[in-house]
């Protein structure tokens, strides 16, 4: 059972619950007077009734919305131990490398393209993506906002890159190169290569389109 399931069963339970509450005190309880002189209270003005409820609704729909969509945490979420779980979660999304997740994306005749991202194509290959390109133009920029860009599609906001695993802030990319990434929210490495746009001066740094392999490239700089 995923936890968005478990979530939502929680949350059906603590409704339901509040609403016998209130149909039994309605119509079948009755005040019975204690030794002490008091007498007993309805459940809907019993403290610990409504903090049953409230943990049971609250939590349910905490534990519902605390998901991606896919029965499953973010992966961020998830310790080494949790391989095959991390591996469902990611083939929800559509990386380089893996099998295309057909409800995101679009067919066209020699490609796809993402339903949240007009910009971006996949190149497919018996049903895996084997290359993601990013065009930008006509709206140019330049490789610092790129790297940004990278880390919205390839969905790690930690992304590395060259071979020495430098730091997003560390690495000065060039619109003309090549250059591998480590990811490491799924633990694999990408290449990528950009597409200068001439057109608005190389002192720019600016960039066309920039595409994504997977696996590391011997061309990288």
């Amino acid at each position: 059972m995923s936890d968005i399931t478990a979530g939502v069963i929680r949350a059906v339970i603590g409704v339901v619950l509040l609403l016998i509450m209130f149909w039994y005190d309605k119509k079948i309880f009755k005040s019975v007077t204690k030794k002490n002189g008091k007498t007993t209270k309805p459940f809907h003005k019993r403290w610990w009734t409504w903090a049953i409820i409230a943990a049971l609704i609250v939590g349910g729909i905490g534990g519902a919305m605390d998901n991606d969509g896919t029965g499953f945490k973010d992966d961020d979420d998830f310790g080494d131990d949790d391989t095959e779980q991390v591996q469902k979660v990611n083939h929800s999304k559509n990386l380089p490398g893996q099998k295309i997740n057909k409800s995101k994306a679009n067919k066209h005749e020699f490609y796809w393209t993402s339903k949240d991202d007009k910009k971006v194509r996949y190149f497919v290959t018996d049903s895996k993506i084997t290359a993601m390109k990013v065009v930008l133009t006509p709206d140019v920029n330049n490789t610092f906002w790129c790297k940004a860009y990278l880390a919205n599609v390839l969905h790690d906001n930690h992304l590395q890159f060259t071979n020495d695993k430098l730091a997003d802030s560390a690495a000065n990319l060039s619109n003309k190169g090549r250059y591998n990434i480590y990811s490491p929210k799924v633990k694999k490495w990408y290449n990528v290569s950009f597409s200068p746009a001439d057109n608005v001066g190389k002192k720019d740094n600016m960039v066309s389109t920039f595409s994504v392999y997977p696996g590391k490239s011997s061309d990288a700089e």
